[in-house]
């Protein structure tokens, strides 16, 4: 398969919930951020081609905030083969400054580093 990201994958070693700002219903916990994209895991189907506007539930705060406020596009869903959890893949990832920085401190307190998803492979997930 063809890699599309423009920079790897991000995986987190805490959990950060993503949340719709438009609806207040919890979408799932990221699996992986990047400045340009992000992957979720939860229960919930979520329709690709929609542009959402999410907010991330921070365990502390960066830069004197508690979340992380951006806009993305869904482009894709599927569920795990051995549960009823879903994976969904955001990318067009649009934000203020402020939070593409809090983005970025994130990524260097709790990254876990570019490795691959470890299911990617088995499911067929773009890496």
């Amino acid at each position: 398969m063809n890699e599309r990201r423009s920079e790897p994958r991000e995986r987190l070693l805490i959990q950060v919930v993503a949340t719709c700002r438009d609806t207040g219903d919890e979408l799932g916990s990221l699996v992986d951020l990047t400045r340009s994209g992000l992957m979720v895991v939860g229960s919930r189907r979520i329709i690709p081609g929609r542009r959402f506007r999410l907010e991330l539930a921070l365990p502390e705060a960066i830069n004197e905030r508690d979340r992380i406020q951006l806009e993305a596009d869904s482009l894709w869903s599927c569920r795990q083969p051995t549960s009823a959890r879903r994976l969904s893949g955001f990318g067009g990832l649009e934000a203020a400054v402020a939070d593409l920085n809090r983005i970025d401190r994130l990524l260097a307190d709790y990254g876990a580093g570019s490795l691959p998803f470890a299911g990617a492979d088995v499911m067929n997930l773009p890496r």
